[in-house]
């Protein structure tokens, strides 16, 4: 199986990222019923719901950055630097873009009159976002501002930083690291030493800046970016990861143990709530690291073995990724800001709001968006039937598409 051919199409690579977007709309659906403060909130909580979203919120972001890794080292493969920079300004800053100025007023104009801060119409509240609006900087804006598209701006950022990287990667120069980092993978074990940079990161930043999308996040999900890359550079590497599914799978379920029994014993939340440089809280981020990466490994595994096979569907749906994304987080929102208020019990709500909010995006997407070339495009789409040079900046010549 040669993962590292550029014209080679990755099937397992698409599956997954597919379900991993899938994965994030239904944890998104299913926040405004966790047990953690979110945009839209229900008064009735489900354990459930909130364990699931602790779960998917551990591994399910790093895992969609090695996707896009991957996808980068291949779409670096088959066109040159400027090409590629000059696609992805088109597929992640132009959705980023038009997302904060149409979309995010929306969303946070439920989000406020949820909470019983704005009393007015909506057309009255979009200057008042506006003005409320001041730069910063520090990677939280993205979120602060354009709520889920913060993926977009981060994914943008490291595309920029991967163009030398990768570039370099493919050089005579780099070809022994890239030997080296093979055969250590095949070694028993071997897949998890690029857990080192992950615990490295960290522990040296997460305890200075603690917040979700901060400069921990900015740096340790790069991280897991570059291991998407080194995943596809070399086949031997995907084939260790194949075929080390079973011990990845034992350590991950024995550090979640150990993580258990610390939550069980107040550490967890005591770490959480106080982060600093202490032993055990430096120890705590090692062993999140490990349980992260072990359920990235664990997810990619199973693509290797079962998901390498193409068919009509996952063209479809790989293609409404991007736009799916995009416009997902939105509906949920505005549909979460109804529903919560109904009579009913948690479980009709949820269920009604994963129904509704999954045929309003997938009605967007097929009825708004996918017949038209305009729209096609502010998405981050190639033209259904456009120019040659909108089609040039949208799909690689591989038929590999620039894709999250």
């Amino acid at each position: 199986m040669d993962t590292s051919s550029p014209g080679r199409r990755l099937f397992y690579i698409d599956w997954l990222k597919v379900l991993v977007v899938l994965g994030i709309f239904f944890y998104h659906s299913a926040m405004p019923f966790a047990y953690a403060r979110w945009m839209i909130s229900n008064s009735q909580k489900s354990v459930l719901l909130s364990i699931y979203a602790v779960i998917g919120y551990q591994f399910g972001i790093p895992l969609l950055f090695v996707i896009a890794g991957a996808n980068g080292w291949l779409s670096l493969g088959v066109r040159k630097a400027s090409r590629f920079v000059r696609e992805r300004f088109w597929r992640l800053f132009v959705p980023l873009g038009v997302g904060i100025i149409v979309l995010s007023p929306v969303q946070s104009y439920f989000m406020v009159v949820s909470r019983g801060q704005y009393g007015s119409s909506f057309f009255t509240y979009i200057p008042i976002f506006f003005r409320g609006m001041t730069f910063y900087f520090n990677p939280t804006w993205l979120g602060n501002y354009g709520y889920h598209l913060w993926f977009l701006g981060f994914l943008f950022l490291y595309s920029m930083v991967a163009v030398p990287i990768d570039t370099w990667l493919r050089s005579r120069a780099a070809s022994h690291w890239i030997d080296v980092a093979a055969r250590a993978s095949q070694k028993p074990g071997g897949i998890f030493l690029a857990v080192i940079p992950v615990a490295l990161v960290q522990m040296a930043l997460r305890a200075r800046f603690p917040a979700y999308q901060d400069w921990a996040d900015l740096g340790n999900w790069l991280v897991f970016f570059l291991c998407g890359a080194l995943l596809v550079s070399d086949p031997r590497i995907a084939v260790a990861v194949k075929a080390q599914g079973v011990r990845a799978l034992l350590w991950t379920l024995g550090v979640g143990l150990m993580l258990l029994a610390m939550a069980g014993a107040g550490l967890v939340s005591n770490w959480e709530a106080n982060p600093s440089y202490a032993p055990g809280y430096l120890f705590y981020q090692v062993l999140r690291s490990v349980f992260t990466y072990g359920w990235v490994l664990i997810c990619l595994n199973i693509g290797l073995r079962w998901l390498e096979v193409g068919n009509r569907f996952l063209r479809h749906a790989d293609e409404a990724v991007m736009p799916f994304y995009v416009i997902h987080h939105p509906v949920i929102v505005a549909v979460a800001f109804y529903v919560v208020q109904w009579h009913a019990g948690l479980w009709t709500k949820e269920l009604s709001l994963v129904i509704t909010a999954l045929a309003i995006t997938i009605g967007i997407y097929e009825f708004l968006i996918r017949p038209f070339d305009p729209l096609r495009l502010v998405f981050g789409l190639k033209p259904k039937a456009g120019t040659p040079q909108l089609a040039s900046i949208s799909h690689s010549p591989s038929g590999h598409p620039i894709s999250i």
